[in-house]
């Protein structure tokens, strides 16, 4: 095991494969000539009840494999890989060799779906070409099955993934590979010794072979069993007639386990029965735990006894210092200890656990403190290590541990209800995040909270309100929080200052918003947080989206896990992984808008599965839902688009996110006015009233709530279902509070022309798509406009056609942005269209007077400036009216800044 000065523990010997035990490993040359064939498959599956020698098969394959030199890694699971970070952490280690920790708080939020990121790492030059995972069985978290299973699926070609289980997990898509013929499976039927085996095996006994007939018989009745077998030879010694006492073996598996290991234990001396009933309680054992919970000295020579007479005790490193009893032998063997001194049981543990503890391995410890009933301690311990949890994102390991403890006995230590509160809040638990923040209010006015966590504390009364998709308030009680973090916890102010950006963004104080951007950048750069870099830097980029940026955004997005800050972090992958899965919402809407589809759905398909659970804030999820869902159904895959909309509602009513439930039933009565099935848009509206969304002040906007479902869903609805009049009446009311919002006034825009398109008032339609055009020109918006469906682009169709008949320069850019957006939805018009030869641009001498004039100088002096007669300037102003079509200097300005000629 690996103890570092942080009570940071691996366990080695989950690493590296058992060694061979005994002076009677059989080799199963027949087995691994057979899987040297299959070198080429993606995944070889071991599955056969305990006792049949997987563990034993892969270690030989393993070794034979090595000496071919063959690159290999060995992980062990246990029942702490339940755990989804630490599995991924063990499963870096294994495919990486750096068994150091990230270091990075960063993890916890890496952990839930990187089979991508852990692919990559098999694709390094200097990685294994075989990964051997054993005892699958140990596993039953669903997000660390899942992990393991899209790992199998992605694996790098020339890579090969050995697993070995107890059971075949029922999760695991096998059919692509069975198909492909990429898998090799074996079970119980393949790994049972055959007569000759156990007649070999038997001519390695210290005692000699034994009949034939006796191999036969004890063969038949173990049905090739080689656990079984194995045990009925450590009696052979003291039968005197083994040929009956096989020939009387009777019963299941279980039974004959049972009464073989009992022949076993019953021959050994007291000394040794005592030994190996107290040692029963360890997972893994060494010599000095050993002599702590027997009292006894000369524990290394009891355990190499033990292993060199094959009693099913095995090493577990190249130096003999680390053991396991065979799991068999070890239900065995806890069965009697608990029949014949079960008052012994705790105080075993009692024992085990300090040991663990003052070795540094804190998570045995804690086990084995639980074990004895011992919650103080258990409680001291967890405590101890709860914050390294967190930081290396262990969370579900905390949750577990802590529950366990709560269950019996109060928890009142802040450290360990602040730790286990983070982690909820990560994960999702909602209810257990309050319930832990109240139990640290009580503490906190009652005797008060430790300075060094009161950071911490204030920083988990925002967040939860975040969670609770409350920003509003999570930004009010920031602003009287901050003043109160201490200026060296960088990651606490960071936090607090990215909620204040969210805050003021919501709130349209852009310049304010960009303050706290910069300070929580900052503060996360100082505390080497790369989640909250990203958060930040992911801020910027929408700031800059609401100001109606969008390149400018887009190339924000872009660098966000690339940049210079983003290269001093310890692991690149893993930097850019978390990077993007905390970004991804926000950067696939607006792919989505500048219409680069491509990319957006590469981006999804890369970090979806990520993103989907960084619910902190709902609006990233929101967005990265609806833009998944809007592209498949641009491409008339309508099935998949419903569908992803139903996982967005199903990911909210699991999340606890109402306002994304509704965005998803919003999303799917615009589907059904796009298609013109206005019954089903009226059916899918009766379903979209949904409680317990927080009322938020009046100005304030969600990210979401640019176009979302909670003024601008509504009112297309309205406009679809004959509500014209009304619709314009608040059409007007949400134009004049949407000045610093150009992308929501664009929308609006669309919205009132098709009202009026409606309503039969062409002039007005034609005015407000005029004005649309005009804005989604100057921000680059592709999408908007046109995703209004069929009557939007019908004024379009209108717009252009008359622009042709009659050109101008005004017009020149309006016809080129028109037409951009009409190909989008196959509607080219270039045929339909006059070929009108356009009036010519303006001249050079026409550009230095509009310039001029819009320095604000008069026709005389505009005259002395070029040298001109003031007449002739008349005259260039004229014909510069007629090229723009305005009437006054005035016009002629501000149509000029609309496009473009002057700044």
């Amino acid at each position: 095991m690996t103890n570092n000065n942080n009570n940071i523990l691996i366990i080695d010997t989950k690493l590296s494969p058992p060694l061979p035990w005994g002076r009677d490993m059989l080799a199963r040359q027949q087995l691994l000539d057979q899987l040297d064939l299959n070198r080429d498959k993606r995944l070889i599956l071991i599955a056969a009840p305990a006792g049949y020698g997987k563990s034993t098969l892969m270690s030989q394959w393993q070794h034979s494999l090595t000496q071919q030199g063959v690159s290999t890694a060995w992980l062990t699971l246990d029942e702490d890989d339940n755990d989804p970070g630490r599995l991924f952490t063990y499963l870096r280690y294994a495919l990486t060799g750096n068994t150091q920790p990230t270091g990075s708080i960063d993890l916890r939020r890496s952990i839930l779906n990187h089979a991508t990121l852990l692919a990559d790492f098999f694709k390094e030059k200097q990685a294994p070409s075989v990964l051997f995972i054993d005892e699958l069985e140990t596993i039953n978290d669903a997000e660390s099955i899942r992990l393991l299973s899209m790992l199998q699926q992605q694996l790098p070609p020339g890579k090969l993934m050995v697993v070995a289980s107890r059971e075949k997990k029922t999760d695991w898509s096998l059919a692509k590979l069975k198909l492909q013929n990429e898998l090799l499976e074996l079970s119980d039927v393949d790994l049972r010794f055959s007569t000759q085996e156990t007649t070999r095996l038997g001519e390695l006994r210290l005692t000699g072979p034994f009949s034939d007939a006796i191999t036969q018989t004890l063969t038949d009745k173990t049905e090739g069993w080689i656990a079984g077998i194995r045990l009925a030879m450590l009696c052979f010694p003291r039968m005197d007639d083994a040929q009956t006492w096989v020939q009387n073996l009777t019963g299941e598996m279980d039974e004959i386990t049972d009464f073989l290991s009992e022949e076993v234990f019953r021959r050994l001396g007291t000394e040794q029965q005592l030994f190996l009933l107290k040692v029963s309680v360890l997972n893994r054992m060494n010599a000095s735990l050993c002599e702590a919970l027997t009292g006894e000295q000369g524990a290394q020579t009891q355990l190499e006894s033990f292993c060199e007479k094959g009693l099913f005790l095995q090493p577990l490193d190249q130096q003999r210092h680390w053991f396991r009893l065979h799991g068999l032998v070890r239900q065995f063997l806890l069965k009697r200890l608990t029949q014949l001194i079960p008052q012994k049981i705790a105080a075993l543990h009692d024992k085990a656990a300090c040991w663990h503890d003052d070795q540094g391995y804190k998570l045995e410890a804690v086990h084995h403190a639980i074990a004895a009933k011992n919650l103080p301690f258990a409680t001291d311990i967890l405590e101890s290590f709860s914050k390294y949890l967190v930081t290396q994102g262990q969370l579900g390991t905390l949750i577990t541990l802590t529950s366990q403890i709560s269950a019996q006995y109060p928890i009142n230590t802040p450290t360990l209800l602040s730790s286990t509160c983070w982690a909820s809040l990560f994960l999702h638990k909602q209810e257990t995040a309050e319930t832990l923040l109240q139990s640290l209010r009580t503490i906190n006015d009652e005797q008060g909270l430790p300075e060094e966590l009161l950071s911490l504390f204030f920083t988990l009364e925002s967040l939860l309100l975040i969670m609770k998709d409350d920003v509003p308030s999570a930004g009010t009680l920031a602003y009287k929080q901050l003043p109160y973090i201490r200026e060296e916890d960088h990651f606490e102010r960071g936090v607090l200052a990215n909620i204040l950006a969210l805050y003021n963004i919501g709130a349209q104080e852009y310049q304010l918003a960009q303050q706290y951007i910069l300070k929580a950048r900052a503060a996360h750069i100082k505390s080497g947080s790369c989640f909250g870099l990203a958060y930040s830097d992911t801020l910027a980029a929408l700031r800059e989206c609401q100001l109606g940026n969008l390149l400018l955004a887009k190339e924000r997005f872009s660098q966000i896990g690339y940049d210079s800050d983003y290269q001093n972090f310890n692991d690149p992958s893993l930097t850019k992984q978390v990077s993007k899965a905390v970004c991804l919402g926000f950067q696939v809407g607006l792919l989505f808008e500048l219409n680069h589809l491509d990319e957006a759905q590469q981006l999804l398909d890369e970090h979806f599965a990520d993103a989907i659970n960084n619910t902190i804030p709902p609006d990233m999820v929101i967005s990265g839902c609806l833009t998944r869902a809007r592209i498949a159904f641009i491409n008339d895959d309508l099935n998949t688009a419903y569908s992803y909309l139903e996982e967005g509602e199903i990911a909210g009513v699991s999340a606890s996110l109402p306002r994304l439930v509704k965005e998803m039933r919003w999303e799917r009565v615009r589907f059904a006015i796009l298609l013109g099935d206005l019954d089903a848009a009226k059916t899918f509206a009766t379903q979209t009233d949904i409680d317990n969304i927080p009322d938020y002040p009046a100005g304030f906007l969600n990210p979401a709530d640019i176009r979302g479902s909670q003024d601008i869903a509504p009112l297309r609805y309205d406009i679809h279902t004959g509500h014209t009049k009304q619709a314009l009446t608040q059409i007007d009311l949400f134009l004049s509070n949407a000045r610093h919002t150009p992308c929501r006034t664009l929308t609006l825009l669309v919205l009132q022309s098709i009202a009026y398109g409606l309503s039969e008032d062409t002039q007005n339609a034609h005015r407000c798509m005029i004005e649309a055009l005009d804005l989604g020109l100057k921000i680059g918006s592709m999408r908007s406009i046109i995703d209004e469906g069929p009557l939007a682009i019908a004024l379009l169709k209108a717009l252009y056609i008359e622009w042709n008949k009659h050109p101008n320069i005004a017009n020149n850019k309006r016809i080129t942005y028109c037409d951009s957006l009409l190909l989008l939805v196959g509607e080219s018009l270039a045929a339909d269209v006059e070929n009108a030869s356009l009036v010519e641009d303006l001249s050079d001498r026409e550009l230095e007077i509009l310039k001029l004039v819009g320095g604000g100088l008069k026709n005389d002096q505009i005259a002395d400036n070029l040298f001109l007669s003031v007449n002739t300037v008349k005259w260039h102003l004229r014909r510069l009216y007629e090229k723009l079509c305005v009437k006054s200097r005035t016009e002629a300005l501000a149509e000029s800044r609309k496009l473009g000629l002057i700044d």
